[in-house]
């Protein structure tokens, strides 16, 4: 399958990519699919905080979500996506509010999110607090 932009930057996948995309979560199809216009546009645009991966193979990597990567190469004007997953170092399918009602601060206790096990679940796990009350109390 491929995808063109404007100035005639292509996207092709890769059957293995196809697959992966359809295995992951609807949300991550959308944001996959979000993110592909941007690079489609500009590897550089800063959601996408695209670097090179594997640089003896000219492997790109390049954000989804915060804990979601594609992988992808550059040929000339085309971009080879090679596969879709979760980040290694970031739970999937987690959003900040969720990561705080159900995995990672037991009920009553979100006062003490200081365990290295808690703070390594998400970057800068703490400073969330005020997002995680807010969802649980939200204001009248």
């Amino acid at each position: 399958m491929l995808a063109r932009s404007a100035d005639g930057v292509r996207a092709r996948r890769t059957s293995r990519f196809d697959r992966d995309l359809a295995s992951a979560p609807l949300a991550i199809q959308r944001a996959f699919e979000k993110q592909l216009g941007y690079l489609l546009r500009d590897v550089r645009h800063p959601s996408l905080r695209a670097k090179k991966y594997d640089e003896a193979r000219g492997i790109w990597q390049a954000r989804v979500t915060l804990n979601w990567r594609f992988y992808f190469t550059i040929e000339g004007d085309t971009y080879t996506l090679l596969t879709i997953r979760s980040h290694p170092k970031y739970p999937t399918d987690i959003h900040p509010p969720a990561v705080f009602r159900e995995q990672v601060v037991p009920a009553g206790t979100l006062e003490e999110c200081r365990t290295p096990a808690q703070m390594r679940m998400v970057n800068g796990l703490c400073r969330f607090r005020e997002l995680a009350r807010a969802v649980e109390h939200p204001p009248a």
